[in-house]
């Protein structure tokens, strides 16, 4: 990810869990400290996924949702993932303060072959 200016905030994203054959799609909601959504409205959203291990970084998509609801998607396409463990990051701008969102994502075996 690209240096970003401004103000950086780490968060913790909950451990998400998904199969090779499946389309990924995650959406996770930006909150103030006191619980409401901080609003979105007019920010951007980049995230990625990567395997140190394997030497992988996957670009994925992201983008702002419902920006007043605070609400951001994440998604891949089916077979985007081998199993494997991967850390999932999405950074949120707004205002040139960037918050990153971090958690792991857990790509398990799918019986479903690739067509």
């Amino acid at each position: 990810m690209g240096g970003t200016r401004g103000q950086r905030d780490m968060e913790a994203m909950i451990d998400i869990e998904t199969y090779e054959a499946n389309t990924f799609s995650l959406i996770v909601t930006w909150s103030l400290a006191d619980g409401t959504p901080k609003d979105l409205t007019g920010a951007t959203a980049e995230a990625h996924a990567s395997n140190t291990a394997r030497g992988v970084v996957i670009a994925l998509s992201a983008a702002v949702l419902d920006g007043p609801a605070g609400q951001v998607r994440v998604s891949a396409p089916a077979f985007t993932f081998i199993r494997s463990t991967y850390e999932l990051q999405l950074v949120v701008t707004k205002d040139g303060v960037s918050r990153t969102y971090v958690g792991k994502l857990v790509v398990r075996n799918s019986i479903k072959e690739a067509s």
